[in-house]
């Protein structure tokens, strides 16, 4: 099972990842506070599934820890359409995502993977 920290900073460097290639697909320049926006939403949501979900047992893993949760992150642009929200928020939605994504793409790798639903 992986550390807080280490979700933390595999968290940080999704947000990294993410703020870089939306602005670099945009050919738009980084902005500094943006930027630190994403790397410290990054770190935060990357360590959430946890919060939500304290490791109690090696069992703790039920729906914030599920592959339909992680499926259902897909349907973030239909959410985007409905919210009727801003390009920069789309941006930092998309960061908090893959941020999110990232803390379950590493825990499904381990020995108790992760729960369906």
């Amino acid at each position: 099972m992986a550390s807080r920290n280490t979700h933390i900073t595999i968290g940080v460097l999704a947000g990294l990842f993410i703020y870089g290639l939306q602005k670099n697909l945009k050919n738009e320049k980084w902005d500094f506070f943006e930027l630190c926006t994403a790397l410290c939403l990054g770190g935060v949501v990357g360590v959430l599934p946890d919060l939500l979900e304290p490791a109690t047992s090696s069992y703790h893993r039920k729906f914030c820890h599920s592959i339909t949760l992680l499926l259902s992150l897909t349907l973030k642009e239909e959410a985007y359409d409905l919210l009727n929200i801003s390009e920069s928020e789309r941006n930092l939605c998309n960061v908090a995502l893959g941020s999110y994504a990232s803390h379950l793409l590493v825990d499904s790798v381990s020995p108790r993977s992760l729960p369906i639903i």
